[in-house]
């Protein structure tokens, strides 16, 4: 009969689980990057309610990317360990749904907009971090360091309208917009929130205004078959150098304002300057931009 117990598991006493692990799917390297950076935060929880299974024979049915995270981050943990489980409940583990920051933010209450802001919060950290392009499963934040961000920059939540306002007109991610808005407020709150207001509405807005430019880049990007759109981190490089020139008081006209996503001058998502909850790699700047005259 199946029994269970929250136990010290060792980084020794993992390997041993590990060596009987033979009914397992496919082994998940960033997966177990992220459960054992989770470990050495200290955000591990011993009463998860989702235990290590073993079967009648010692072998692992379930909880071998945690039993391998504790070896990598080479620090016990205490774990719920379910022993002597009938072999065939494989068959039946992982068809439940994990609960995601939208989830964790709608049960919370206080929230209006929770699946905006979890995706606000989703990209401030690209933006954060430089993620902007791809965010490797080994580097995805858990729902812990989300709370933790958002704990931290309470006040993205006041983006999220403005996002909405700007969304309903060209149908731009609102978590993206929410995280730029609210990085470029950061830095000058009213530039920013004219500059968004604008983007939104198109009002008062002369050719060669970066924001004009950004505009018409949009509204000629919705206009294109899907396939052809372009993507979000091109979307986020073109807001980006639009923001800087008019940060600079430049002009810039539409085919000035463009992104290499490929090929031998090829470019990196630029980043917004002087944010300073960004952290910058070196050499991290924002690409020039060939502006026209004023």
């Amino acid at each position: 009969m199946a029994h269970c117990a929250i136990e010290q598991i060792t980084p020794a006493i993992a390997r041993e689980m590990l060596d009987l692990n033979h009914r397992n799917r496919s082994l998940s390297q960033p997966t177990v990057v992220r459960i054992a950076e989770l470990i050495k935060r200290g955000e591990w929880m011993e009463d998860s309610t989702d235990a290590i299974g073993l079967d009648t024979d010692g072998g692992v049915v379930n909880g071998q990317h945690r039993l391998q995270a504790v070896v990598l981050a080479d620090q016990p943990i205490r774990a719920l360990v379910l022993r002597d489980v009938d072999p065939s409940v494989i068959k039946v583990i992982d068809q439940g749904r994990g609960r995601n920051l939208q989830q964790f933010l709608a049960m919370d209450g206080r929230y209006d907009n929770p699946t905006a802001l979890a995706q606000a919060l989703d990209w401030v950290y690209r933006i954060r971090y430089g993620f902007e392009r791809i965010l490797p499963q080994e580097d995805k934040p858990t729902v812990p360091q989300l709370l933790d961000l958002l704990d931290q920059h309470p006040n993205v939540q006041h983006s999220i309208p403005i996002a909405v306002s700007v969304w309903q007109p060209l149908k731009l991610h609102k978590g993206m917009v929410a995280a730029y808005h609210y990085a470029f407020a950061t830095l000058a709150p009213e530039i920013a929130d004219e500059f968004f207001d604008q983007l939104a509405n198109g009002e008062f807005l002369e050719r060669g205004d970066p924001v004009h430019t950004l505009r018409e880049r949009l509204v000629e990007n919705t206009s294109k078959p899907k396939e052809r759109q372009a993507k979000n981190f091109e979307l986020a490089a073109w807001i980006v150098k639009a923001w800087t020139a008019k940060q600079e008081g430049s002009q810039i006209l539409p085919k000035q304002l463009s992104f290499r996503k490929s090929g031998p001058r090829a470019e990196s998502v630029p980043r917004p300057a002087q944010i300073d909850w960004i952290v910058y790699a070196e050499g991290d700047q924002v690409p020039l931009v060939e502006t026209a005259a004023a």
